[in-house]
C-alpha cells in the first residue's frame, strides 16, 4: 500500500470527532474518524458502469423503398424493421440522391 503524508488541523479534526461521536452515540478516536473520511471519499470516486452497447440493425434500402412506395410514415417503417428513425431518414436521403421516385 502506498503512503501518503497529510496535514491536518488538530481543531477541525476534533470538532469533527465530536460531532461524529455524537451522531452515533459512541466514543471515536482520531484515527477512527480518518478511516471514515477516507472510506467516504474512496466510496465516491468508484467508477460508474458504462451502459452496454446498442445492438447494431442493419436495414437494406430496398426494404425502406418498398415500404415508402406503399405510403408507410417513417415512424411505422422503423417500428416494423426495428431500426431508428433516422436511420429511415438516412436511407430515404440516399434514395432521393440516386434519383429514385418514392
Amino acid at each position: 500500500m502506498n503512503k501518503i503524508t497529510v496535514e491536518i488541523d488538530a481543531d477541525k479534526l476534533n470538532a469533527i470527532r465530536r460531532k461524529f461521536s455524537f451522531q452515533h452515540n459512541k466514543d471515536f478516536t482520531a484515527n477512527d474518524v480518518i478511516d471514515w473520511i477516507i472510506h467516504k471519499e474512496l466510496a465516491g470516486t468508484r467508477a460508474i458502469p458504462k451502459k452496454p452497447r446498442q445492438t447494431f440493425v442493419y436495414v437494406n434500402t430496398n426494404e425502406v423503398l418498398k415500404e415508402l412506395q406503399k405510403g408507410t410514415t417513417g415512424q411505422a417503417i422503423s417500428d416494423k424493421l426495428g431500426c431508428s428513425l433516422s436511420t429511415v431518414w438516412r436511407h430515404k436521403a440516399k434514395l432521393l440522391r440516386d434519383g429514385v421516385e418514392l
